[in-house]
């Protein structure tokens, strides 16, 4: 078997992905809040057929709008079923296997590009944010590639090797954050902030948030930035992995366009992390990532954006 026959069977991760555990009750930022939750067919089925006092609560909580169904969440936009100590009422009851899709998916993410099947999570979860900033060392993520035969004896690459493994040329892609630094190529904060703030807000403390961040200059922004090696190397991870998220949109953007989509949302991540003092660098990731990562019109604007003006000005 040759190695493009071999490639279907081709399965990419981050080295990171099988330590993910859901904080449950723990959780600070629940991702029971906030959020419509959708139900698929299968799984309204079978909601449908619970009886007693849960199943005459499904029947309450359960509509129906633009060809979806969804569950309505209470006056404190809560899920119906997240109870007041954090845990799921229907897996409490039911079990996890009764779950609808996208919460026993959540926050799963799985993609294809052409053989290759790439995983991971979200970084609107506090976990994977905390990860990031925090769990890891160094400044480069790891990639792992599994595969039944174990075909590659090199199964675990940085972001170069992965990109090489499936024949894109990135000789100009800068692999790093701090590769933009070195050539001081940065996106201008002003520009950076005119993309990003005409996205749609995912609510309202979104726009408190961002309050001052246009204020910021070029030259405070490399000043912050560089405050420690430490920060760096947490930054170039969060660039590694919105590359790597974004990878799924290849086939109808350049390679140049996502690396720059990275920088720019990287860079605003850590204008908005300026912006509010009080928060960590964990935060900045988990609410860009609510706000850009998963409101698909938003990342399709920004990414169509950066592309743009990469077009115009040559940035």
């Amino acid at each position: 078997m040759d190695l493009e026959e071999y490639l279907s069977n081709m399965f990419i991760s981050t080295d990171f992905y099988g330590n993910f555990k859901c904080r449950a009750g723990e959780c600070k930022h629940t991702c029971c809040a906030g959020w419509e939750i959708d139900i698929d067919d299968i799984s309204l089925e079978r909601f449908r057929s619970y009886d007693g006092e849960l199943g005459k609560k499904m029947k309450e909580v359960i509509a129906f709008d633009d060809g979806e169904y969804h569950f309505i969440n209470d006056e404190n936009d809560r899920c119906p079923f997240l109870r007041g100590d954090g845990l799921c009422q229907l897996i409490i009851e039911k079990g996890e296997d009764d779950l609808s899709d996208i919460c026993a998916l959540h926050p799963r993410f799985y993609f294809d590009i052409d053989d290759f099947w790439f995983s991971g999570h979200g970084m609107a979860c506090e976990v994977v944010s905390d990860q990031l900033v925090s769990s890891l060392k160094g400044r480069d993520l790891c990639f792992i590639i599994e595969d039944e035969e174990n075909y590659i004896e090199d199964n675990k690459k940085d972001l170069k090797g992965l990109l090489k493994l499936m024949s894109f040329d990135s000789s100009n892609i800068k692999m790093h954050l701090s590769d933009y630094i070195k050539e001081k190529a940065f996106f201008d904060t002003k520009i950076c902030h005119s993309i990003i703030s005409k996205t749609e807000e995912i609510d309202n403390e979104w726009l408190k948030e961002i309050a001052g961040i246009d204020k910021i200059s070029n030259e405070e922004l490399m000043q912050f930035y560089s405050k420690d090696k430490e920060f760096i190397d947490a930054c170039d991870r969060i660039y590694q992995y919105i590359f790597y998220r974004a990878l799924e949109k290849v086939h109808d953007h350049s390679l140049e366009t996502i690396e720059k989509y990275a920088a720019v949302n990287c860079q605003y991540v850590i204008m908005y992390l300026m912006a509010n003092k009080d928060m960590t660098l964990s935060d900045a990731v988990r609410r860009w990532s609510q706000q850009i990562e998963y409101a698909v019109e938003n990342s399709e604007y920004v990414m169509t954006e950066v592309e743009r003006i990469n077009n115009a000005e040559n940035i």
